[in-house]
């Protein structure tokens, strides 16, 4: 048994990148810049821009005064430059707003809502993200080094960033400079290599940044290597119960009946309650393998499932031959709204592979393909690839759908409705829905093995299900009855 770790707390806020995606620094001599809001999720350091950014909300000053309404400046000097959002601090292993105590109505209903409010705008800030910084990426968070890239022989010390400066709603570097401060920058040492040098607002926030993020970093590099060591350990366990091996996995865990695996166990750990309570703000998240056309090929991306959204962000960058750059961040380049999304798996799936593979083993006749070893983890696999896919399927035509009662109606008093029924009216509601049997858009998806594949299912299934919960559809025949 292993020492116990608290999760550190998330850290947000607005920075300055003084380095591109690529790692460079210097263009044409000079530094440029970019100024975005920084905030973490789990392992992800996402960014976005300020235009798109929702900080929140400063904590509540008191009225010394009550005749008087306090001016800018003296709001501004109430507000301290770093403060802790809490909706749900704890005092004795209890949340104090939710004991019998306290139970006040009013004071329960406003704290649930400033909770709920806190809830949408971390859900915000993840929606409309550019990117991300993966911390278990990092292998040292540091003061700004002299002399780490070879830029800073013609960069001086001093501040030329201004953080109140107005910039344009576009991915384009904000400016160039000639200098940074060094007190107020620090640097992420990427295992790549590679260096990220961020500017804060102050040295105090500097220092708070550091401190956090070092925290973050220690606690997600080992958190990310237990969950996958839970994955191993699972399987491991599930082979000795069932006396097979790695390749005889893939056909039970396809084709076996429950009572031929009626032994098998599961990890309470795995399949948990947190992504159906949305406890967390990301449901799943990690790599896959994404076909957007069926006739394209498969390209490794990766992948946050969050409040009814698949994010898809770039893996790898690679030049026009082919060859892999090394890179500090992770670009956004494609969302999916699942709602109105149909999902299926297995192998039904063989439609939409077109190309599989069809390698003979002679040791193993009828398996079509070869075990597989992932570096990154060591995670190894013989699945097919039926059995590891996914498709998300959404039609790409809208219908108009009529509904017999909105939500106007619904607010009506009963006079009022009575009165429109007396008149022989009905009001209706027309809304825009997705058509079925029409052509629609497929996007195929692969995981590294079945067992990704299954949790992958199962979350955005989750997803899907819990998005269709407001939705009120009644089927009718062309008689208009039930």
């Amino acid at each position: 048994m292993g020492d116990l770790m608290t999760e550190p707390a998330p850290v947000e806020g607005f920075l300055i990148r003084l380095t591109s995606q690529k790692g460079n620094e210097q263009k044409m001599g000079k530094l440029f810049f970019k100024r975005l809001y920084f905030a973490t999720h789990n392992q992800y350091l996402l960014f976005l821009r300020p235009v798109k950014a929702a900080p929140p909300p400063p904590p509540k000053m008191p009225m010394q005064d009550k005749k008087k309404i306090p001016t800018v400046k003296q709001i501004s000097e109430k507000i301290p430059l770093v403060f802790a959002v809490n909706p749900y601090p704890l005092e004795h292993d209890a949340i104090p707003w939710l004991t019998p105590d306290a139970s006040n109505p009013t004071t329960m209903h406003s704290h649930d809502q400033d909770a709920y409010d806190e809830a949408s705008r971390n859900a915000s800030l993840l929606l409309n993200s550019d990117g991300f910084i993966n911390l278990c990426d990092v292998v040292k968070v540091r003061k700004v080094h002299r002399g780490a890239t070879p830029a800073d022989e013609n960069l001086d010390s001093g501040s030329d960033v201004n953080f109140d400066a107005s910039v344009d709603d576009t991915h384009h570097e904000d400016g160039a400079i000639k200098e940074f401060d060094d007190d107020r920058t620090f640097e992420l040492l990427m295992r790549n290599g590679l260096v990220v040098r961020l500017q804060a607002f102050s040295k105090a926030t500097r220092k708070e940044w550091m401190k956090r993020l070092r925290a973050l970093v220690v606690y997600w590099s080992i958190r990310t290597n237990h969950d996958m060591e839970l994955f191993r350990q699972t399987r491991k366990q599930n082979l000795e119960l069932l006396n097979i091996d790695e390749k005889a996995e893939a056909h039970v865990g396809q084709f076996a009946y429950k009572w031929e695996v009626a032994r098998s166990i599961t990890s309470p750990e795995l399949y948990n309650m947190c992504g159906i309570s949305s406890c967390r703000s990301i449901h799943r998240s990690g790599v896959l393998f994404r076909k957007p056309r069926i006739h394209r090929t498969f390209v490794r991306v990766h992948v946050i499932l969050a409040h009814g959204h698949l994010l898809i962000y770039e893996d790898t960058m690679r030049k026009v031959t082919g060859k892999k750059l090394p890179h500090i961040h992770h670009t956004r380049i494609a969302s999916i709204d699942l709602s109105g999304c149909y999902l299926y798996s297995g192998l039904i799936t063989e439609g939409d592979l077109l190309y599989q593979n069809q390698t003979f083993d002679a040791n193993m006749p009828g398996n079509h393909a070869l075990p597989r070893l992932y570096a990154e983890d060591n995670w190894t696999s013989a699945d097919e690839d039926a059995s590891t896919c996914f498709v998300i399927w959404h039609s790409q035509h809208k219908g108009w759908f009529r509904s017999e009662e909105s939500d106007d109606v619904k607010k009506q008093s009963r006079d009022e409705q009575r009165e429109s029924e007396g008149r022989g009216k009905k009001r209706t509601a027309i809304k825009r829905v997705s058509q079925l049997g029409v052509t629609g858009r497929s996007v195929v998806f692969k995981a590294r093995s079945r067992a990704e594949r299954d949790h992958w299912v199962m979350g955005i299934g989750d997803e899907i299900e819990r998005l269709g919960q407001g939705e009120d559809v009644r089927v009718v025949g062309e008689d208009g009855k039930p």
